[in-house]
């Protein structure tokens, strides 16, 4: 007798049963846990989302439902980016979600998900003006107080990106007012956070720290004791600025012994190795430099390292790798970063050659910098006319 499978029963079913949504004996349970491991990741409570992947995993290997099929792989995208595993989350969706979302009828509560997800999954890509508009579309399927402030966080993390800060705080003020009405305490947090960053981004720096402060008082909880590292991190931003580098660098270590999940490490170290680059402690540098490799993860974090590598090499007087890697640095970050970053490093680069009388060398540093602002810019607008088409 022939073996049938049980992807051939899956397709089976799919084919003859086209009506076999919600049908009891099958699904309820299935159903249940499907939107508890939704609550988990939401709230942070990855543990107990793992488990209940697993348990899902251990008990379901077919499932007959297309539906939530989908909703599974949605949830399963959702959970690798919250837990920092962007690469799987990038393959999942991908691999995944792109094929069974073909032709796939969505409740509203599925078209919520998927838009929320899709907002993570082009974040994560770096295409931010894509990542806005789906979380345009989240906002509009969220038929829930949390749902409504989840995706108005989204939006004000992208506008964050996209240097569109005052709209960023418009949002994170909007999801604070909100997730205090669900008395969701992390989605609290969360605002309290983006809008102390933001707000240190735009040079209020007294606001900023009084925003931190709070989140810090709030964080005394095991769901948001991981993100201390993240208030630590943008403490240490703000004395970084002020030039109090004692201070900057007591909170930048802070933020290295908290759980590195959520915190950015490599910024961390970037900060670390330009106050002792400024010091003078080109040992301390090299030491670090040589630690710090075991936890690059993508390829920002090389170019974030390389631009510390080629200040040491200036003050060490090797120009010619000063300038190999400012450049590839550059290039890096004129593709893909944010504007603020390129524009900062063309500067730095362009005034290296006119202190050199490498005139023609500086101009055309700054022009393509300022071709790639443009061009940056340019989706900051389009990105403006997608939020107040959503918002007339």
């Amino acid at each position: 007798m022939e073996k049938i499978s049980p992807l051939s029963i899956q397709i089976h079913f799919r084919e003859t049963l086209p009506h076999l949504h919600y049908t009891k004996f099958l699904t309820v349970p299935l159903c249940k846990l499907l939107k508890q491991l939704e609550e988990y990741i939401k709230d942070d409570r990855l543990k107990e989302a793992r488990r209940t992947l697993d348990f899902i995993d251990a008990h379901y290997d077919t499932i007959y439902c297309i539906t939530q099929e989908v909703y599974l792989d949605l949830l399963k995208t959702y959970y690798y980016f919250k837990d920092n595993q962007t690469s799987m989350g990038i393959k999942t969706y991908e691999q995944r979600v792109l094929i069974y979302t073909q032709g796939c009828e969505m409740s509203p509560d599925l078209k919520y998900i998927y838009s929320y997800v899709s907002g993570l999954y082009y974040f994560n890509l770096k295409e931010y003006p894509l990542s806005l508009k789906y979380f345009l579309f989240a906002r509009k399927e969220a038929k829930v107080i949390s749902w409504v402030a989840e995706s108005f966080l989204g939006l004000a993390i992208v506008c964050h990106k996209l240097g569109y800060k005052y709209r960023g705080i418009d949002f994170a003020r909007k999801a604070f007012e909100l997730f205090q009405e669900a008395n969701s305490r992390i989605g609290t947090f969360k605002a309290i956070l983006i809008l102390g960053t933001l707000h240190w981004e735009i040079g209020e720096i007294k606001t900023a720290r009084a925003q931190l402060d709070k989140a810090l008082r709030l964080c005394n909880t095991d769901l948001c004791e991981p993100w201390k590292g993240m208030i630590y991190y943008y403490l240490g931003l703000i004395y970084f600025s002020e030039e109090d580098f004692g201070e900057s660098l007591d909170y930048f270590y802070k933020s290295l012994k908290i759980d590195n999940r959520i915190s950015p490490v490599i910024r961390t170290y970037y900060y670390i190795l330009d106050i002792h680059l400024r010091q003078g402690d080109l040992r301390r540098v090299r030491q670090i430099l040589n630690k710090v490799s075991s936890h690059i993860q993508s390829e920002e974090d090389k170019y974030i390292l390389k631009v510390i590598k080629a200040r040491l090499n200036f003050v060490l007087g090797n120009n010619k790798l000063y300038e190999k890697d400012m450049i590839e640095a550059l290039n890096y970050f004129n593709k893909y970063g944010t504007w603020q970053e390129a524009e900062s490093l063309a500067s730095e680069l362009a005034e290296y050659f006119a202190k050199q009388k490498r005139y023609k060398a500086a101009c055309l540093t700054l022009s393509k910098s300022l071709e790639s602002t443009k061009k940056m810019r340019t989706k900051e607008f389009e990105c403006s006319e997608l939020i107040e088409q959503y918002f007339i």
